[in-house]
């Protein structure tokens, strides 16, 4: 620990990272405003073998903590640099809020239903493969993976570095299906791949091939 940090007080500190986010919020790690927290760019706990002082206000950025899209709680104790690739495995059954989730990351958002891939799902498997391929990739990828294996398959083909599972109830699910008035693919089949979702699912983390980091998140969106 720096001998500057041992003399900031608490409400010091608060007060420091409060004129931070004040002349600017933008997040230092994915370069979008509404950050909450002030990260150490070089991780305090690496600092002392590198010989830098924590605290000095070069190592100290805006960053998202408890705000989507999460930057450093990902980042942990890893340098910028090692966090380049974010590509997140986003599942969940029909109507559990997986399109709202992705597009609050910032992220190029992968998502078979969009009018590009023309329903075609030989397309969308030959762009996430080649997504696996891409060492700076950042894209939030949309699948349904009820059971684990699903999800293992769909997260080494991709090369993915976190799992998200949005384990919306089903009957949240239903009514939003119904509300959202989405006729394709047809209604009736919306629910029945939700129900069908709920009947086979499987709680379980899969292996990450580019990163033990996870954002686990579970739960209904509004």
């Amino acid at each position: 620990m720096s001998q500057h940090h041992a003399r900031l007080s608490g409400r010091a500190r608060q007060k420091r990272n409060e004129k931070i986010l004040a002349a600017s919020d933008v997040c230092h790690i994915c370069g979008q405003p509404g950050s909450d927290a002030i990260d150490h760019v070089i991780p305090f706990a690496r600092c002392d073998a590198l010989g830098l002082d924590p605290e000095a206000p070069s190592n100290l950025k805006p960053a998202h903590h408890d705000v989507a899209p999460y930057c450093n709680r990902r980042k942990g104790d890893s340098l910028p640099s090692e966090i380049d690739r974010q590509v997140v495995l986003i599942c969940g059954p029909p109507g559990a809020g997986k399109t709202t989730y992705a597009h609050t990351l910032g992220l190029e958002v992968y998502d078979l239903d969009d009018a590009k891939w023309g329903g075609s799902d030989a397309l969308f498997r030959a762009a996430l493969v080649e997504l696996r391929e891409q060492p700076r990739a950042r894209a939030a990828v949309i699948r349904t993976g009820a059971t684990i294996s699903a999800r293992q398959k769909s997260a080494t083909t991709m090369g993915a570095t976190e799992c998200v599972v949005i384990d919306t109830d089903l009957a949240t699910c239903v009514e939003r299906i119904k509300a959202r008035g989405r006729t394709e693919p047809p209604i009736n089949v919306q629910v029945r791949g939700a129900r069908d979702w709920w009947a086979k699912y499987e709680p379980g983390p899969v292996k990450l091939s580019f990163s033990t980091l996870r954002l686990k998140r579970s739960g209904s969106l509004a």
